[in-house]
Parts: C-alpha cells; sequence; structure tokens
C-alpha cells in the first residue's frame, strides 16, 4: 500500500517529463500553435522552451518556465520514491508554477501583444494570445490556442499534486 500511494506523484511526473520532451518529436504537442487555413492548414507551434519548428526564440520567460517546469517534473519523482510528502507537494506546486511562467511569457510578448492589438483596432473585437479566431477574407481563417502539449502538462502537474498529498512520510 505504501508503494501505491506513490505512483501517482511518479506519474504525473512522468507525464510532466512526457509533456516537455515530446515536442521535439512531435510538434503538434506544442504548447501554443496558431493554424492558417486557406486552401490547406498552416500550423505552427511553440514548445515550453519558447522555441518553434523554425528555431525561433520567443524569449527568456519561456525558457525559464519551461525548465521549471521539466526540473520540477524530474524532481517530483525523486521526492515521491524517497517518500518525502513536503518536497514531492513543493515541486508539484513549482510545476504549477512553470505552466503559470509560460502563460505569463505569453500574455506579456510585445510581438504577440501588438499583432493583437492590430487585430482589435481592424475588427473592433477583443482578442486574448491564449486562444482565438479571426478571418481576414482572401487571407484565410487563423486560429490560435494553447496547445495539446500545454493541456497533458495541466494534466500531469494535477496528478502529481493529487498524488503528492497522498505521499506518506517515512
Amino acid at each position: 500500500m505504501k508503494k501505491l500511494t506513490k505512483i501517482l506523484a511518479v506519474i504525473g511526473g512522468i507525464i510532466g517529463i512526457l509533456a516537455t520532451v515530446l515536442t521535439f518529436v512531435e510538434p503538434s504537442l506544442g504548447w501554443w500553435e496558431v493554424n492558417q487555413q486557406l486552401i490547406v492548414t498552416n500550423s505552427a507551434y511553440l514548445n515550453p522552451y519558447g522555441y518553434n519548428v523554425n528555431g525561433d526564440f520567443a524569449g527568456e520567460l519561456f525558457l525559464i518556465g519551461g525548465l521549471l517546469f521539466l526540473a520540477s517534473s524530474i524532481l517530483v519523482i525523486l521526492a515521491a520514491a524517497k517518500g518525502s510528502k513536503g518536497g514531492s507537494i513543493l515541486f508539484a506546486f513549482l510545476m504549477i508554477v512553470g505552466l503559470a511562467l509560460f502563460c505569463y511569457a505569453l500574455y506579456s510578448e510585445d510581438h504577440f501583444e501588438s499583432i493583437l492589438s492590430g487585430l482589435e483596432w481592424l475588427f473592433g473585437a477583443d482578442y486574448n494570445v491564449f486562444f482565438g479566431s479571426v478571418d481576414l477574407g482572401i487571407f484565410g481563417l487563423y486560429t490560435w490556442r494553447l496547445g495539446n502539449g500545454f493541456f497533458v502538462a495541466c494534466a500531469g502537474a494535477a496528478i502529481s499534486l493529487v498524488g503528492a498529498f497522498l505521499v506518506k512520510r517515512k
């Protein structure tokens, strides 16, 4: 029974690691994406470290948030395996901080903000960086949202947090 209580934190940590590493193998698991639909759909993805498929870098806050999330995912596994309830809880919360830092980096990115303010000026509607769409007529339909990998990472953080509270002290 003692090992069973640790397993949720370990599973959450593994999911967290996969959510950050698999973005290099499968770009559609990125943490943010934008799609342009004209005749065909073109997609661009941003990984948790702030890089897109072309290798363009979005900023240091993305890198810090992604690395914090990855390190916390690894450390929550180690803390749970050692039976450290306090460490497991701390690192599970740090996973959530990494996710929040990624969202803050998206929100505060000047490039995205200038595009959204231009769209707001053109169409008179409110847009946010986390999700939205705009139809630009002959230039296509653009949609953007937090990516699948971000939601996988959220699930990993939530599972780690629940598992961390279940870890029994040694």
